[in-house]
């Protein structure tokens, strides 16, 4: 028997088939992302749920609202929500309506709130205080959250946010090459610290190799595949938090070490804005009791 070679026209037939049983396949893939959920249930003072209950989420920033209705078993559920500062107000016909006070929500996490509604007439409004801590009950994912008053207010070499990773439990300061700002020298002899790689840190989570932590930038992926660390470094001023996830769950795929989810700031109903310039100059050094011939460092970053 003599095998012929399979034309290109059907060897593309076979692939693109291969791609569209990939493409339209039923079982749905883990998505990797930065926002978080607000899930609960409704009930009434003897403690049976409340199907049919109106749920309303404001977003404190901006008055944008989103609106569901609780299931057959009192349930709501709210996906894909950016972080931010929250209000939560549900109500139900014959019930009084309850406002949770404003609460936060952080990057990637589950915010459970359950509302328990008192019988009375639908416009005497009751507002509660949301709890202050908000215990993770729905998953078993761990991590540290820097906020953006951390990001702003800690002193940052070079503005590289990197550098509080080491702020996290189980972040190890490794020191390895990669870790040094590149050096370029300058037609006067001082040296300027390149932007694109100035003083970033690059720990290891959890005893896990320091290549084996994932970067996210608003739930798209940030990493540098031949170098294994970021790709494009967020500037502080952006980042409204970021979270560093120490045991990554399966949503997140390939990490085996930490997953450093970043979000960065979206738009709220009051203009505003920032400008910086970070400078390193010796003038700015102290004078040594022994005064020697340093060089020349200057750095300027706008």
């Amino acid at each position: 028997m003599h095998s012929h070679p399979i034309p290109q026209i059907l060897r593309r037939v076979v692939l693109s088939s291969s791609v569209a049983i990939a493409l339209f396949s039923g079982n749905p893939l883990p998505a990797q992302s930065s926002s978080a959920a607000v899930t609960g249930t409704v009930s009434d003072s003897s403690g049976a749920k409340i199907p049919g209950a109106k749920v309303v989420l404001r977003n404190e920033s901006t008055n944008v609202e989103r609106q569901t209705i609780s299931n057959g078993v009192g349930a709501y559920d709210f996906v894909s929500v950016l972080p931010a500062t929250y209000t939560l107000i549900v109500s139900a016909g014959s019930f009084q309506s309850e406002t949770i006070a404003p609460f936060e929500v952080q990057v990637a996490q589950p915010v459970n709130i359950d509302v328990s509604l008192k019988l009375g007439s639908v416009t005497t409004n009751v507002t509660i205080e949301a709890n202050g801590t908000h215990l993770e009950t729905t998953t078993a994912q761990l991590g540290t959250v820097m906020n953006t008053t951390e990001v702003n207010d800690l002193p940052l070499n070079g503005r590289n946010f990197t550098q509080l990773l080491e702020l996290t439990p189980g972040a190890t300061p490794i020191s390895v090459a990669q870790n040094a700002p590149t050096a370029l020298p300058s037609s006067e002899g001082a040296t300027t610290a390149s932007n694109t790689n100035t003083q970033f840190m690059f720990p290891a989570v959890n005893g896990q190799g320091n290549r084996d932590t994932d970067f996210l930038v608003d739930g798209i992926n940030n990493n540098d595949s031949s170098e294994n660390t970021y790709s494009v470094p967020p500037i502080a001023d952006t980042i409204q938090e970021f979270k560093i996830v120490s045991n990554a769950d399966a949503a997140y795929g390939q990490a085996t070490g930490g997953v450093v989810n970043v979000v960065t700031k979206s738009g709220t109903n009051s203009l505003h804005g920032s400008g910086w310039e970070y400078i390193r100059n010796n003038d700015f050094d102290a004078a040594t009791y022994f005064p020697s011939a340093s060089a020349l460092y200057h750095q300027n970053q706008y």
